[in-house]
């Protein structure tokens, strides 16, 4: 019933989009209220748990659910919706923005604005294993994260309304999700969210967003832990229970 509801009527891409702009907003609301509660951080005895947790409810509300959302209520192949490789001549741009993004991360770490904020998880001791875990429950937050804002939200609004508003809401949602970790950051998702909307509407794949965002976020990982004086990077002993 939902599916033939989607695809009914003259302009059935309108309804998909109103679908998929309904859960990018009631979606990152049950992601960030149901993470960020005391009850919730009250359920975990060291940190790195409660992190990897939090980026594994987030690749099933951001991932998942959106996946399994587009492959049944929205008749069509996933390309439609940025999921392909674009072709050989994305790499060589994915590399570049890559390398962007590692800057941009470094930057950011060296701020100290953001030294309460990141690391996320807050380890004395970050061992192998807290480093690999870590980076892999990013890379797969932001790989679902991507999916469904630059992805599900940005090409159904493409295909529904054109180019400009796809581009202004993609963007609006963006920076509005970035409001609760402050002015700064909330600011410099309006350029980063332009440019990597752009680049993706124009490449037809979230490859390239991806992987700035990967690269963005793993930089300001390890910088932020090398530069902290109270943490240290331990990869010869320990394990993933460090807190």
């Amino acid at each position: 019933m939902i599916r033939s509801l989607l695809s009914a009527g003259r302009h059935p891409e309108i309804l998909q989009s109103a679908a998929a702009l309904g859960w990018a907003v009631a979606g990152f609301m049950l992601y960030h209220f149901t993470t960020s509660s005391a009850r919730f951080e009250g359920r975990f005895r060291d940190r790195v748990s409660m992190v990897v947790c939090r980026r594994g409810i987030a690749v099933l509300v951001f991932g998942f659910i959106p996946l399994l959302a587009v492959h049944f209520l929205f008749p069509g192949p996933l390309s439609r919706f940025g999921l392909s490789g674009g072709g050989g001549e994305i790499l060589p741009l994915a590399a570049a923005f890559g390398g962007g993004g590692v800057l941009i991360g470094a930057a950011s770490a060296l701020r100290s604005a953001g030294r309460g904020m990141y690391p996320q998880i807050r380890a004395a001791e970050w061992s192998a294993g807290v480093t690999a875990l870590s980076a892999l429950t990013w890379a797969a937050y932001l790989a679902a994260y991507e999916f469904l804002y630059r992805g599900v939200l940005l090409f159904s609004w493409a295909g529904a309304f054109g180019y400009w508003p796809a581009l202004l809401t993609g963007v609006a949602i963006y920076v509005l999700i970035h409001v609760p970790k402050g002015a700064g950051e909330a600011a410099g998702s309006v350029i980063f969210g332009a440019v990597i909307s752009a680049v993706t509407l124009e490449t037809g794949t979230i490859l390239i967003a991806v992987v700035t965002h990967i690269a963005m976020a793993l930089t300001n990982e390890w910088v932020s832990v090398a530069r902290n004086p109270e943490m240290k990077f331990t990869w010869k002993r320990g394990g993933c229970g460090s807190s």
